[in-house]
């Protein structure tokens, strides 16, 4: 997860293998009830990385479901998947985790393996897409920071 200069969310993918062209950002209510705050369906694929401004996601983002904010007191989810369900990635986040980015940083969750933990962490944006699959087979082929 990252901010603009705005404080508003900011998508970043990176994904080791596979693509995804679809993200969804919701309040998981649970019994499957969930509450869409923003829907967006990429024009080609995303293969690699990517940084995603969920308010205004450019021309390469089709809006299924305009951004509606977050609240202060909510965790969010935000999952990403490609259209034949071959790849789904997914994180979770608050407006607390939002609040101690600054534009440029990246936060994230990498799961340590000797641990067996998702480890938080906030990094510089390029070196989060340079080192995010350093160690993708110990962590699912994939990391995400929404």
């Amino acid at each position: 997860m990252s901010v603009d200069e705005d404080g508003a969310p900011v998508a970043v993918v990176a994904l080791c293998e596979g693509s995804v062209n679809k993200l969804r950002l919701y309040l998981d209510e649970g019994e499957d009830d969930f509450v869409t705050l923003a829907q967006l369906d990429a024009t080609t694929p995303v293969k690699g990385s990517a940084e995603v401004p969920l308010a205004s996601p450019g021309s390469e983002w089709t809006v299924r479901h305009p951004f509606e904010g977050v609240l202060e007191d909510a965790t969010y989810d935000l999952g990403g998947w490609s259209e034949n369900q071959d790849w789904s990635v997914r994180a979770s986040f608050s407006q607390e985790t939002l609040n101690g980015l600054k534009p440029g940083q990246v936060w994230w969750e990498k799961y340590d393996p000797k641990r067996e933990v998702e480890v938080e962490m906030v990094e510089e944006t390029a070196h989060f897409r340079e080192h995010a699959c350093d160690d993708w087979e110990s962590s699912a082929g994939w990391m995400i920071s929404w």
